[in-house]
Formats: C-alpha cells, structure tokens, sequence
C-alpha cells in the first residue's frame, strides 16, 4: 500500500479559497482520495489541507 501527501494553499479570500477547496474534493473524488485533515496554520496566514491517499 502506498500513502501520499498533498498539501494545498489557497488565497486569502474565503470565496476563492472555497472554490478552490471544492474543486479540490472534486479532483480527489475521482482518484477515490479524501481529506483527511483541514486546518488554517496561522489566521493571518494561509489555509492548508492535507490529503491521504493509500493505493492497495
């Protein structure tokens, strides 16, 4: 089994970074991967999403 990590960064703009975070998730969804933790590191910073994905 094979894991790989993605780390995403978004704009500032909570509208450009939802759409980007959906586009994402709908990217993800066709290689059968889904985030496995979301977090902003700093308020002031930018937001990052970390993903999981475990090939059998």
């Amino acid at each position: 089994m094979k894991k790989y990590e993605l780390m995403a960064i978004y704009p500032l703009d909570d509208e450009k970074s939802k759409k980007g975070a959906e586009d994402l998730k709908s990217t993800l969804a066709n290689f059968s991967a889904e985030i496995e933790k979301y977090f902003k590191i700093n308020m002031n910073l930018l937001k990052h999403q970390f993903v999981k994905i475990e090939e059998k």
